[in-house]
């Protein structure tokens, strides 16, 4: 069953913050995040290293008391960030990861793609199929962390292998119309062990009616050449 949390508060804990050279104070938050099923509670260490430690606790508003009561009855310091303001879309966008090597970031009309793939080759309602059964709960927590959110990437070829230069030249003169059926190929692509791949249809779920992807040099040629991005 989806979790669909729409309320609530997102509690970054740090042992820089909190003197905590040996993570005593993040594993005691942990430990009550797990003992009463808040949010993932779970400790991350910066770029693998144990020199810093965070954890980030995702919570209901039913929780907060309980959180910043135990937090004061212990001396835990925190930043509180509001559920609100996270998923604002300009917040969002404000915290989409710089693109990869060889990369750029677009702005997608999802209306424009929704309507694109249905008569295209595409994984993109298979994506869809793993978000809502697998992973909504996961690409929440990513959109709720405050942390940089890696998005999807994008990629559209020419199915029948020639280079992108001649399907954009073909488009330019038949128009989007004038598109064969399954004559072009729309995946998204997992490229990071987190569910990035569906990152898109949780930012859909926040009404985002553009929505940033990652693309390589050929894919952003021709998605100009297809009017779905600005």
């Amino acid at each position: 069953m989806i979790s669909n949390i729409k309320f609530g508060s997102t509690y970054k804990i740090n042992s820089k913050d909190n003197n905590d050279r040996n993570f005593e104070k993040l594993w005691k938050i942990q430990n009550f995040a797990s003992k009463h099923n808040i949010g993932n509670g779970q400790i991350k260490f910066n770029d693998g290293s144990y020199k810093t430690g965070f954890c980030t606790i995702i919570a209901q508003d039913k929780d907060d008391s309980l959180i910043e009561t135990f937090c004061a009855n212990n001396g835990i310091v925190f930043k509180k960030l509001s559920t609100s303001a996270l998923l604002k879309p300009e917040a969002i966008i404000r915290r989409i990861a710089p693109a990869p090597n060889g990369k750029q970031i677009i702005m997608i009309n999802t209306d424009k793609l929704n309507q694109l793939q249905k008569n295209q080759q595409s994984n993109i309602d298979h994506c869809k199929q793993d978000y809502n059964e697998y992973y909504h709960d996961v690409v929440e927590s990513m959109l709720r962390s405050g942390d940089p959110i890696t998005t999807t990437t994008m990629y559209i070829k020419n199915k029948n292998g020639n280079n992108s230069q001649e399907l954009i030249d073909y488009i330019n003169k038949y128009g989007i119309d004038g598109l064969n059926k399954q004559q072009i190929t729309i995946d998204f692509n997992q490229e990071t062990d987190d569910p990035d791949h569906c990152v898109y249809f949780g930012l859909c779920n926040k009404k985002m009616k553009e929505i940033p992807v990652y693309v390589d040099s050929e894919t952003y040629k021709i998605a100009q050449a297809l009017g779905l991005a600005k």
